[in-house]
């Protein structure tokens, strides 16, 4: 006669069976695993990521990141780490507008970055400072998404030009 293995009080179970359970609870087990890794990795949202460097190429940590979604307005932020690297996951697709600002620079602005489905965009911006001296609305001369400073369009000329030349009015030679 086989063994038999109490399971619930009154009902037995011979011990192959019980093995067959087993099985057949640790292949399910297994295939739950499996599928649910699967679905979690497919996203549907995207990421902006990049560097902010001032114009000598030298990092700025603690900059200020925001993305605004332009379809529908949501506005994401996040701030730069100590190597001025920046990430801002989970964005909708759409296009979008980011705006960097650090205290003592000039805010940059880059319209028409696309974000698409589990990929990733990166907008590095090289940081041009901020002259308090100059009139913001003649010189600005913001971030660079290129990484160069963006030229002055102000149609002011530059301080050399500005200042007239001083010429030598030829005197007579002394006599000796």
């Amino acid at each position: 006669m086989p063994q038999t293995t109490k399971l619930l009080g009154t009902r037995r179970i011979r011990r192959p069976a019980r093995k067959f359970l087993a099985l057949s609870f640790a292949a399910a087990l297994a295939a739950i695993i499996t599928l649910g890794s699967d679905a979690s990795a497919q996203t549907f949202r995207g990421t902006i990521l990049g560097t902010v460097t001032d114009p000598n190429g030298a990092v700025v940590p603690n900059a200020d990141v925001t993305a605004k979604n332009l379809g529908t307005g949501i506005e994401r932020s996040t701030a730069s780490d100590e190597f001025g690297n920046y990430s801002i996951t989970e964005l909708q697709t759409g296009t979008y507008q980011v705006v960097v600002r650090k205290s003592g620079f000039e805010a940059l602005t880059i319209n028409g970055v696309s974000v698409e489905v589990a990929a990733e965009r990166r907008v590095d911006a090289a940081a041009e400072q901020h002259h308090p001296f100059l009139r913001d609305d003649l010189h600005r001369a913001p971030f660079s998404s290129r990484g160069a400073p963006r030229p002055c369009a102000c149609g002011t000329p530059s301080r050399s030009a500005a200042r007239p030349a001083r010429r030598r009015a030829s005197r007579p030679a002394r006599p000796s």
